[in-house]
C-alpha cells in the first residue's frame, strides 16, 4: 500500500484535486452561506416539506431532515426519484436541489409541483434549473460554486450543504440563526484539524481507518438524528473511495441483521464494522450499541469506532460526513487510485443522454 505521509502519493494520484477539495470543504460552506444571504426569498410556512435531488445534491435534504425533523411541526420527506408522491399539494414546500440544474429527476419534480400547485424553491449552480430561477418562474437561488478545483458535485458537497441550509434558514422554514451556523463552521474547522494530509498517520484518524477497511467491505452503524449523515457517509465512500459500503441504522437492524453473518462462510472476514458514537443518542440507543458490540465480538466480527466531538447536532451530523470523505479519500490513495475520475457515471449518463454535470 501507499505511504500515506507521502506528499509525492498525492500529486502523482490526485491529478484533479480532490483533496485540495475536502481541504476547501469549511470554505465552500461559508461562501455559499454568504451568497444566500444576499438573495431575496419570501417566507414559507409550509405544511409539508419535500426535498427532491439526487446523489450529492439530494444529501443535503437527509441531513437536514435528520436534524430537524424534531424541531419543526410539520413532516420533511427526502424523494429521490422522478415526480412526487400523490399526497403533495398546494400547501406543500418542494425544495429543488440539483448541482448542475439539469438532474432529469429534479426536474421532473418541478413539472409534477407545477401542476398541483405546490410551492416550489430552487437551488442551482446552473443549468435549465438556474434559467427557471432567472425567469421568475419561482424563488430560489443560483449559486457561484467556489473552492471546488474539480468541479464535480461529489467534491462540492459544502455547497450543496450549505446553499440549503442557507435557504431554509432564510425563508424561516428551519430554526438555524445565521450566529448558530457560523458557530458550527468554526468549530468543524478546528475538528477535521486532525484529518488533513499533513497529519502523520500515526495522529490522523482518517487515515488509519482507511487502512483498515482496505480489502473489506465497510458496514457503518449510526442513529437518529445522525441517519441523513450517515447515508451521506456511504455516499463519499463510494464515490470517492469506490469502496462498496452500506449503513445500517440503530435500533432497527437490531431486529434482523445480528442474524445475519453466517453465509457466506467467509463473511466476517470481508467486512468491518464501524461504530459511530454521538451523545445526542437515546440512552436505549447507547445501551444497544454496548450490547451488539459484545454479541458482534462473539461472533468474531472486527469492530471499529469513532466518537463524534461535535458540540451541538448539526456539527455532528456534518462532522461525521466529512471525515468519512477524508477516509474515502485516503482509501483511494492506500489502493493506488485517482479518486477524481467518474468514468462509470459519465458511461451511465451518456446512455441515458444526459448532461453529465
Amino acid at each position: 500500500m501507499n505511504n500515506l505521509d507521502d506528499i509525492k502519493v498525492r500529486e502523482n494520484l490526485d491529478k484533479m484535486l480532490v483533496g485540495k477539495a475536502l481541504e476547501l470543504y469549511v470554505e465552500q460552506m461559508e461562501n455559499t452561506w454568504q451568497q444566500v444571504q444576499k438573495a431575496s426569498l419570501p417566507i414559507f410556512k409550509p405544511s409539508a416539506l419535500i426535498f427532491s435531488g439526487m446523489g450529492g445534491s439530494g444529501l443535503a435534504g437527509r441531513i437536514v431532515s435528520g436534524v430537524y425533523e424534531k424541531k419543526v411541526s410539520f413532516p420533511m420527506v427526502v424523494y429521490a426519484d422522478y415526480g412526487l408522491p400523490a399526497w403533495v399539494n398546494e400547501n406543500c414546500l418542494v425544495v429543488a436541489n440539483s448541482y448542475s440544474g439539469n438532474t432529469e429527476e429534479t426536474l421532473s419534480a418541478i413539472e409534477e409541483a407545477k401542476k398541483v400547485k405546490a410551492r416550489i424553491l430552487g437551488i442551482s449552480t446552473g443549468g435549465k434549473l438556474a434559467t427557471m430561477i432567472k425567469n421568475q418562474e419561482f424563488p430560489g437561488v443560483i449559486i457561484q460554486p467556489s473552492a471546488n478545483p474539480p468541479g464535480f458535485p461529489k467534491t462540492g458537497h459544502g455547497i450543496s450543504f450549505a446553499a440549503l441550509l442557507g435557504v431554509l434558514s432564510k425563508t424561516e422554514v428551519i430554526p438555524l440563526s445565521v450566529s448558530e451556523f457560523l458557530l458550527t463552521l468554526d468549530s468543524l474547522g478546528k475538528l477535521r484539524g486532525d484529518w488533513l494530509p499533513d497529519v502523520p498517520f500515526k495522529n490522523n484518524p482518517a487515515k488509519k481507518l482507511a487502512s483498515e477497511i482496505i480489502g473489506k467491505i465497510p458496514l457503518l452503524f449510526s442513529s437518529r438524528p445522525l441517519l441523513g449523515s450517515i447515508h451521506a457517509s456511504t455516499n463519499v465512500l463510494h464515490e470517492i473511495g469506490r469502496t462498496f459500503t452500506v449503513y445500517f441504522d440503530f435500533p432497527e437492524f437490531n431486529h434482523h441483521l445480528v442474524e445475519a453473518f453466517e453465509f457466506p462462510n467467509d463473511i466476517k472476514r470481508k467486512v468491518e464494522c464501524l461504530f459511530v458514537h454521538s451523545e445526542f443518542f437515546s440512552d436505549r440507543v447507547k445501551l444497544r450499541y454496548e450490547v451488539v458490540d459484545k454479541l458482534f465480538q462473539e461472533k468474531g466480527l472486527k469492530i471499529s469506532h469513532y466518537y463524534l466531538k461535535g458540540k451541538d447536532i448539526l456539527t455532528q451530523a456534518f462532522e461525521q460526513q466529512h471525515f468519512f470523505a477524508w477516509v474515502a479519500y485516503y482509501s483511494s490513495l492506500l489502493q493506488n487510485s485517482d479518486p477524481g475520475p467518474e468514468e462509470w457515471i459519465i458511461k451511465l449518463k451518456k446512455l441515458l443522454e444526459q448532461p453529465v454535470h
